[in-house]
């Protein structure tokens, strides 16, 4: 079980790395930095919490118990910062501060009274720890603020990501969010089978409670579903997006070359580009290519090329693709055969997708599908 909680512990480390160096985006906003500390504070936990750990630190310490304190402790200032990432989304306006400073008093409090409590009582750490120290009031007491801040920040998170996932469009995010609802189930029926078997034991009933390995089991499942999903929502859009560029860039790279031979002139001068300015560059040249091009095509040779894209079903924005990657090919092929150019161009590109980056390329893969096999193949004259 130790190794189990060691694995978790570098898993979490990772993540907070990655957030850190991460892919794009503000490394200083508030999401990213709630982010990487609670991974962080998770792993520190994992890596204190388990039985292994534990004695060396107390005897280093010098404190019993005092492990087990700093690791609950971790778990829950973790519980703090996913709290607060919550309450971003909510968006309370004015009185978000207000609910901030109750919240750290909250957190505060629980965890010194918790230091108080168990330095107070000095119950031997084991396995089986509720088993063996739950009949004492001073550990219950400890025990229950513990599992009562930990379950209700579960219990908001839980309603939280149901509520939001939903409406959210990146499917990181969204996958993300549900990852963090599973683990929030499994964090609140871990504090209420803690806090059941607490409440048996300190009242004398008798039962076989498997808290050795119930326990760890719940824990574990929930602080991985919770890890996975702080992971996959915070960077999984920034891998998806890297990788949509990626492909964006290898299906507009064919159309591309062929317009900056033919129109060398709109070649901009640049020095290193990361993948996002390469991409940015690639339509910018070819925005300008096609317009350089537009002077070998005239109102006659669009309403053909219109006719025929109609005739074979296209509509809507499939349709102004056909047209627009069939004109580019065949004003290409007009400039290539030497026609004469009319002075200045007299068309640009319809149907223009939304202003953002993706639609922009989205758009023009559907043009550069029939600047590949155009509509029409009769080379075009040049205009009158």
């Amino acid at each position: 079980m130790s190794a189990l909680f060691y694995l978790l512990a570098f898993a979490c480390w990772c993540g907070a790395l990655s957030r850190i160096v991460g892919l794009g985006g503000s490394r200083n906003s508030p999401a990213r930095r709630a982010t990487w500390i609670t991974l962080a504070l998770l792993g520190l936990a994992f890596a204190v919490l388990p039985e292994s750990s534990r004695p060396s630190i107390d005897d280093l310490t010098g404190v019993r118990c005092s492990a087990r304190w700093f690791g609950n402790s971790c778990t829950l200032a973790a519980a703090f910062c996913i709290q607060g990432v919550f309450e971003r989304f909510a968006n309370r306006g004015e009185s978000a501060p207000l609910i901030g400073l109750t919240r750290l008093f909250c957190f505060v409090g629980v965890v010194s009274m918790m230091a108080v409590l168990i330095f107070s009582a000095q119950p031997r750490d084991d396995v089986n720890f509720i088993e063996v120290n739950a009949s004492n009031g001073a550990v219950l007491s400890y025990l229950l603020l513990n599992l009562s801040y930990l379950g209700v920040v579960m219990a908001q998170a839980f309603r939280a990501t149901l509520r939001y996932a939903p409406h959210v469009s990146s499917s990181a995010l969204r996958l993300g969010l549900r990852l963090i609802a599973i683990g929030s189930a499994c964090g609140v029926t871990f504090c209420v089978y803690k806090a059941v078997v607490a409440v048996s034991v300190f009242l004398g009933f008798p039962g076989l409670y498997a808290e050795k390995i119930v326990g760890p089991s719940l824990g574990l499942l929930s602080a991985a579903h919770i890890v996975a999903g702080l992971t996959t929502a915070s960077r999984g859009s920034g891998v998806a997006d890297m990788v949509r560029r990626r492909v964006a860039l290898r299906r507009l790279e064919p159309m591309w070359k062929e317009l900056i031979q033919a129109v060398p002139q709109v070649v901009l001068e640049v020095g290193h580009q990361n993948q996002t300015e390469r991409l940015y560059r690639k339509i910018i040249e070819i925005r300008d290519a096609q317009l350089a091009l537009n002077a070998y095509q005239n109102d006659d040779l669009r309403r053909r090329v219109r006719t025929v894209a109609q005739a074979r079903g296209f509509s809507g924005s499939g349709l102004n693709a056909a047209i627009e990657g069939t004109l580019l090919s065949l004003t290409l092929a007009a400039m290539r055969a030497g026609s004469e150019a009319s002075s200045p161009p007299t068309k640009s590109m319809d149907g223009y997708p939304p202003a953002d980056l993706m639609s922009e390329c989205k758009w023009l893969e559907q043009v550069s599908v029939f600047f590949r096999a155009p509509l029409l193949e009769a080379p075009v004259a040049s205009p009158e």
